[in-house]
Parts: C-alpha cells; sequence; structure tokens
C-alpha cells in the first residue's frame, strides 16, 4: 500500500486492515521524525520512537509546522479508530467521529485516503532521494508484515 489507488482498493472494513493501514502510517511519520532531527544512529533513534504513542508523533510534527492543523485533527480523529480496534472486544465499540464505525466507514476511508496522501507528500519533500524512497517503501511492507498480531499504543 503505497499508492492512493492502492489503498483505495482495500476494504479497510476490518481489525486487520485498520491495524495494517496504522502500522504503515506511523512508519512513514516515523520516517519523517527521523529525517528533521539528522539523527547519527538511526537503529537507536527508532527504539526511542517505539516508546512514543502516536499521537505524541502528531503533536511533534504539528509543534514543528510539519503537519497542519486541518491534517492535525484528522489524523487523531482517525487514530481514535485505530485506538478502538486494537483495545476494544468487539467491532462494534469502535466509532468514527462519534458514529458506529462501520456506518461511517466511507468518511474513515475518505478522510484516511486524504491524510495518507498529505503525510506521503511531507515525505517526499523531506527525502527527496529517489533510491531511499523506494527503500522506505519496501521496508514499510516488511515492517507492517512483521508486527501482524501485535499491537501497539
Amino acid at each position: 500500500m503505497g499508492t492512493i489507488e492502492e489503498l483505495s482498493e482495500r476494504k479497510l472494513d476490518d481489525r486487520g486492515e485498520i491495524l495494517d493501514i496504522f502500522c504503515r502510517l506511523e512508519y512513514i511519520i516515523n520516517e519523517i521524525i527521523i529525517l528533521n532531527l539528522n539523527v547519527n544512529s538511526r537503529e537507536k533513534f527508532l527504539i526511542i520512537l517505539d516508546c512514543v504513542d502516536l499521537f505524541s508523533k502528531i503533536k511533534i510534527l504539528n509543534n514543528w509546522k510539519i503537519l497542519n492543523n486541518r491534517n492535525k485533527e484528522i489524523l487523531l480523529c482517525l487514530e481514535e479508530v485505530r485506538n478502538g480496534f486494537a483495545h476494544s472486544w468487539s467491532d462494534r465499540e469502535v466509532k468514527y467521529k462519534g458514529i458506529k464505525f462501520a456506518v461511517n466507514l466511507e468518511k474513515f476511508k475518505k478522510d484516511f485516503l486524504y491524510v495518507w496522501h498529505q503525510i506521503i507528500e511531507i515525505y517526499r519533500k523531506h527525502q527527496p532521494n529517489p533510491i531511499e524512497l523506494l527503500k522506505s517503501y519496501k521496508k514499510i511492507n516488511n515492517t507492517c508484515k512483521s508486527k501482524k498480531g501485535t499491537v501497539g499504543t
């Protein structure tokens, strides 16, 4: 799932799909943070980033003026769905913008596609090297495949 087209073809209607897309989104957000800090030891810094929740990473990007307020607010609403799927017993408990997820799925998908595009564009601005961009795309797939079945916060 690297392109808008690939993402839009996914159903996004179950727990596994939702957690997978957020794994990919968080990977890109981590990359943006690392690129902005010019970190010497990427691996060591990733250990630190793994201890930071997605909410805090979103706030960091907003505080740095990398992510605008509109995108921050959309991401925070989307993250509530991710947390709902990660921490609820039943998918019926999950809501998006106060409406049951199953009823509001199309709005969720539209908002996620919009934010995904925005995050990818931000990443492209910070990672102008196409070879590194391609490597990151491959790492996203490998990282998310290896994390299937695990839940972070």
